[in-house]
């Protein structure tokens, strides 16, 4: 009985603890790379909810105004106003360091190259052709790169379709045309 209780109380051999540290060491260099890539993915998220609020906006625009889109320019931000319930902060992605968020439309308006982390490209066939570019996030270089200064720093980009929908792409759309984009930068 006395050899039973003796064997039971035995704790752990060298081998065994090293491979515990070794396990705890692992784990625990993991974990500072979780949360940076965890906080961008948030954060393109974020821009993606920004994007699709600003193409409901232009397609509420449209359906109000004779299906004509919002022109480009300082005047298209404060005619989207109403349709954002005056909020700015679909127009600044938090991943774009460059930009600052402005408080109201009218400082926005009087000079959006310091607030959109969006450029623009007026469609007059809003949802007709699917495979048009309306917003994305700024940084046109060449088509099919994103540049390093853009606001996901090159790795890649959100894009407004003319049908509504954004998606992250890896590549920037190499069927955009240069006509009509506004470029804020």
């Amino acid at each position: 009985m006395r050899n039973t209780l003796k064997k039971s109380k035995r704790g752990l051999t060298l081998i065994e603890l090293l491979v515990i540290v070794t396990i705890i060491g692992v784990l625990a260099a993991m974990i500072p790379c979780v949360p940076g890539r965890t906080r961008e993915t948030a954060r393109r998220v974020c821009c993606v909810n920004n994007l699709k609020q600003i193409g409901l906006a232009i397609a509420q625009y449209y359906e109000d105004n004779q299906k004509m889109p919002p022109n480009a320019g300082p005047i298209s931000y404060t005619n989207l106003a109403p349709y954002l319930g005056n909020a700015m902060q679909p127009f600044h992605c938090r991943c774009d360091l460059s930009k600052r968020s402005a408080t109201n439309f009218t400082q926005f308006a009087s000079n959006p190259s310091l607030y959109s982390s969006y450029w623009y490209c007026p469609s007059s066939t809003w949802q007709n052709d699917t495979n048009m570019t309306v917003m994305w996030d700024r940084g046109i270089c060449t088509p099919g790169k994103w540049p390093a200064n853009s606001p996901h720093k090159g790795e890649g980009g959100n894009v407004l379709w003319n049908d509504g929908h954004v998606d992250w792409n890896r590549t920037f759309p190499t069927n955009l045309t240069s006509a009509g984009v506004v470029q804020f930068q």
